[in-house]
Order: C-alpha cells, then structure tokens, then sequence
C-alpha cells in the first residue's frame, strides 16, 4: 500500500481498510509493504520504488488516492514492468483521468458531491452540539474495475 501521511484521517481509515481486507483474504503483510507517499505524484514515484526494490516484490499496489496510482504506474513502466502483467495496481477517488489512463485504474468510488452535504450538514449541526455528540459516517463507495488488475499468479 502506498498511503498519504500517517497523521491524516483519510490515510488512517483507508489503511484500515486495506489491512482488514488482506486479513480477511488471508495474507500477510510483508514489512515494507506500507510506504508513505505523500498523497502526490512525486511522493508516489518514490514509495513505489521502494516497494519495488523490497526482497519480495508485491504483486499488487493499493493506492490512497488516484494521483498516486498515477505515480505508481509511472514507476511501475519506468523500471520495465507491466501493469497488469506483472504489477495490479488499484487506486482511490475515481477521478475522472482514472478511466484514460493506460491501462485504464481500477479504483474506488466515492460520492464526492454527497460528501460535500453531509460536510456541510454536520458542520452546521455541530455548531449547536454538545462535544463527542456526532459520530464518524461512512458514505457508500464503490469498486471500479478497469484493466489495471488481473488475477494473482499462483
């Protein structure tokens, strides 16, 4: 996993998420594979290739958003790798260059409009609330599949 940095929320919840879904499908998670990339391109390219230089290669990268699945797959073909081929990579946000990109990212999909309310919504709420009143929310989200991933080799 490449993600942002530890301190933001949005890193921790989605490396939560990719930690609980490598345990649900009974992988380890090898030290080195979570590297920080800053959330940039430039970070990307170089948390990917510390990813790549690990003793044991990943097969596949999950990145916290779609910028730095762009950075990734950058590194991935520069070092003379093919995504998917030898590399899936997935990333986050499905912004709207994820679906031209070549190959085309995978990613995860989120409602950013209905974010936005729900922001503003709860903002306004919390003026008036008592501290500890409101809880976190998770909006629906949702798989994208392109031709960034292929099955695992055995």
């Amino acid at each position: 996993m490449i993600r942002g940095q530890a301190s933001s929320l949005l890193t921790k919840d989605r490396e939560l998420g990719y930690r609980q879904a490598m345990r649900e499908a009974g992988l380890e998670i090898e030290d080195g594979w979570v590297v920080e990339g800053d959330m940039t391109l430039a970070g990307a390219v170089r948390a990917t290739g510390q990813l790549l230089d690990h003793g044991m290669r990943p097969t596949a990268v999950f990145c916290a958003n779609d910028e730095m699945a762009i950075g990734a797959l950058h590194a991935i073909k520069s070092a003379g790798l093919a995504v998917p081929r030898d590399i899936s990579l997935v990333g986050f946000d499905d912004i709207r260059y994820a679906e031209v990109m070549d190959p085309p990212l995978t990613t995860v999909a989120q409602p950013a409009e209905e974010i936005g309310e729900r922001v503003m919504y709860r903002l306004c709420r919390e003026i008036d609330a008592e501290p500890g009143e409101t809880a976190p929310e998770i909006v629906p989200h949702r798989l994208v599949l392109r031709q960034s991933v292929t099955a695992p080799p055995d």
